[in-house]
Formats: C-alpha cells, sequence, structure tokens
C-alpha cells in the first residue's frame, strides 16, 4: 500500500484505489497489557470521538457509511468496538454492513494494515469480505449488519475504526478516488 498525494499518484500515471477522506484520532485510558480493567465498564467515548471526526472531515453522515471495516479479533476489545459505534453511529449502526478479516489472519501488532488493505479492496472491487469463520455471532460484540460471508455490494465508503492497546483510538473513511 502506498499513500501519497494525488498529484505524484497523476504525474507516475498510477491507479488510485481508494482516497483517505477523513481521519479521526480520540481515546482513553486503558491498560497497556490488556484491554479492559478488571470490573471496570469499557470507556468507549474515544473511540467514538475518533469516529466522528473522520466522519466530519471526510463530510459523511453516519448512514452514508457502506461498510464498517472492524477489528473482530474474539477479545473483549470487540464489545468495545461495537459500543463505541452504535454511540458514534447512532441509528446508522444498526444497518451498517461490517465484517472482520482477522478470523481468516488471526490478530498481530500490524493487522490494521491488513484490514485496509480489505477496506481498499472493497472500494476498488465493490464486494464486502465476510467474517469467517463466524457462525454464531456474539449479540453484545457484534452489530445486526455482521455480514457471514462475502457478498457484491456498492461501496463508496468505508470506516475502518482501529483501536490499540493503552486507549489510543484513530478512525479513517476511505472513499473512492
Amino acid at each position: 500500500v502506498l499513500l501519497e498525494r494525488p498529484e505524484a499518484a497523476a504525474e507516475r500515471g498510477a491507479t488510485v484505489l481508494a482516497r483517505v477522506a477523513g481521519i479521526g484520532r480520540g481515546g482513553e485510558d486503558r491498560p497497556r497489557l490488556g484491554w479492559l480493567r478488571p470490573g471496570e465498564p469499557p470507556g468507549v467515548e474515544g473511540v467514538a470521538a475518533a469516529i466522528r471526526k473522520a466522519l466530519a472531515e471526510a463530510g459523511v453522515s453516519p448512514d452514508q457509511i457502506d461498510y464498517v471495516s472492524g477489528s473482530g479479533n474474539g477479545t473483549e476489545l470487540d464489545r468495545v468496538e461495537t459500543a463505541a459505534l452504535r454511540r458514534a453511529l447512532g441509528p446508522a449502526a444498526e444497518t451498517v454492513r461490517i465484517s472482520s478479516v482477522l478470523g481468516q489472519s488471526g490478530e498481530w501488532l500490524t493487522s490494521a494494515g491488513l484490514r485496509l488493505v480489505a477496506s481498499i479492496c472493497a472500494l476498488a472491487e465493490q464486494r464486502l469480505p465476510g467474517t469467517v469463520p463466524c457462525s454464531e455471532p456474539d449479540p453484545e460484540a457484534s452489530l445486526p449488519g455482521l455480514l457471514l460471508g462475502p457478498q457484491p455490494a456498492t461501496v463508496r465508503s468505508v470506516l475502518l475504526p482501529c483501536l490499540a492497546q493503552g486507549g489510543g483510538s484513530v478512525a479513517l473513511v476511505l472513499s473512492q478516488p
């Protein structure tokens, strides 16, 4: 993946697959090792703030997001991400399509890069990846629009929320070039 200014891509004659339309940052205090403190409710406002900032910078409303490239890594962080998406997207969270490619690849420190590539492919190919091998989603850790298998779709904008240990959060909105 190469991130460059549109002028530089045009000068090289590169095929542009996606555009970073918005970036938002936020966070809250979470332990460096482990996602949540035992007995404490998850903090979601920093993640929700990052998502809202990315949407605002992109000039996109929550109901204009066609796909969310979620983490879905099987940890307690899935509940945090789900709650943050509900807070940031409001009613649109109940209908937006979401999936995670991490069930196929596993989680590692740079797996957000794989989610970025999946988002770019969704925009370029107009096809959404599924959440494989999930067959029975946890209703507290997933949204109703969870895709269990790949499917064709019209994809104009993708939301990529990223949560890290220690509480840092970044959200990207990608759009068609």
